[in-house]
């Protein structure tokens, strides 16, 4: 499946905050370190010539933002479908770079604080380098790569723990919004209202219609056993998903044959697409009921399913009353809503459920999710 844009720009921005927010305060650590040795070293031997700490101060504010662009470049080279060995390379050519940018930052530093003399110093063992100022330089290069590793493994670190964090949380809304969507479904299907008419229907047509009769029986408990079956499964494929509503739909039909039917076009690839499961049963049971409550004519329920790229696209049209000239878009319903907020919880901004009126009449609710492979049905997350 090719990536998708919109999740892959999301990310981009989170390990954007993540090195902005963290890298700042990791680097002020490293200065402080930085100042305490230098200062010590300065304290034991005074033949030494350290930079004051005013200089560090500075050249850690110059080198700051190479340190951000360094961290992002390391953490896109990391996360890349490279070979090992080229991601390893990238990761140790932008260290070297970052480093070897240790001493032009501290002679500017010094010319800036006007510490010449510190100044003269660093840019005489670069300029002119000798058997002692290229070991001092080695050395400084050495340390400042250990301070960028440091930053960037702080950086990493944290947002990893933090991701780790945001997804335990949000597998533990899925788990509740699956176990909430199987209670709600058997809600849906069991209340009184549904179950009584389902009954008293099945009782009035077994004298009269006995064969009728037993089939309503047999579809209704084939359904009950399908939805205690499928609720406990977070993923299922389309097609098992409309199988069920299949079996819904037909026993309303048994109890409105003169006005009620349905009809589906599932485009190619569609029907093999993973759904969260039951997640289409709160629409269906919205546009047969509304359909026939606000209806007075024969209600055709279509469902339709399509591909766009990396989304499949499932749209309910039903009739429904007819709304006055001037009078507001229809707005979701309780079980809309709740569809709605199980696909948020799961999909984030790709997950979403809308309602709208294309004709005055006829009411189309549209469900849009990420097209989803076969390996998330196991319980995991989908990205």
């Amino acid at each position: 499946m090719p990536p998708d844009p919109a999740a892959a720009r999301a990310a981009a921005r989170s390990w954007w905050r993540a090195i902005l927010t963290f890298a700042p305060l990791c680097w002020l650590c490293v200065f402080l370190i930085e100042v305490m040795n230098m200062e010590a070293w300065r304290i034991a031997s005074a033949d030494i010539q350290v930079a004051p700490p005013s200089s560090r101060a500075v050249q850690f504010a110059l080198l700051l933002p190479a340190l951000v662009i360094a961290c992002r470049l390391a953490v896109g080279i990391g996360s890349g479908a490279r070979p090992a060995g080229l991601r390893i390379a990238g990761q140790l050519i932008v260290a070297i770079a970052f480093s070897a940018l240790a001493r032009p930052a501290l002679v500017t530093a010094a010319l800036i604080m006007q510490q010449r003399e510190i100044a003269a110093g660093v840019a005489i063992s670069l300029l002119s380098p000798t058997r002692e100022g290229i070991a001092v330089w080695i050395a400084s290069t050495a340390a400042m790569a250990l301070n960028y590793a440091v930053c960037l493994g702080v950086v990493v670190g944290v947002k990893t723990y933090r991701d780790l964090g945001s997804e335990r949380v949000a597998r533990a809304n899925v788990e509740r919004e699956a176990v909430h969507a199987r209670l709600q479904a058997l809600t849906n299907q069991l209340n009184p209202h549904f179950l009584f008419n389902v009954l008293n229907t099945i009782v009035s047509l077994i004298e009269s219609q006995p064969r009728l009769a037993q089939t309503m029986v047999t579809r209704f408990a084939d359904l009950l056993r399908r939805i205690l079956n499928d609720g406990a499964t977070q993923y299922v494929s389309l097609a098992r998903e409309l199988e069920l509503l299949e079996q819904y739909i037909e026993i309303q039909e048994m109890r409105f044959p003169q006005r009620l039917s349905h009809d589906r076009g599932i485009a190619t690839g569609a029907a093999e697409a993973l759904v969260p499961a039951l997640v289409m049963q709160p629409i269906i049971e919205n546009a047969v009921v509304h359909g026939l409550r606000k209806h007075d004519g024969p209600v055709h329920v279509r469902i339709e399913a399509v591909v766009a790229a990396t989304t499949l696209e499932i749209r309910v049209s039903n009739p429904g009353w007819i709304a006055p000239a001037g009078q507001p878009a229809p707005t979701p319903g309780v079980g809309l809503r709740n569809v709605a907020e199980r696909l948020r919880t799961l999909f984030g901004d790709r997950g979403s459920v809308t309602l709208h009126m294309p004709e005055p009449g006829r009411y189309v609710t549209t469900v849009r999710m990420p097209l989803l492979e076969r390996s998330v049905a196991s319980g995991a997350r989908p990205a």
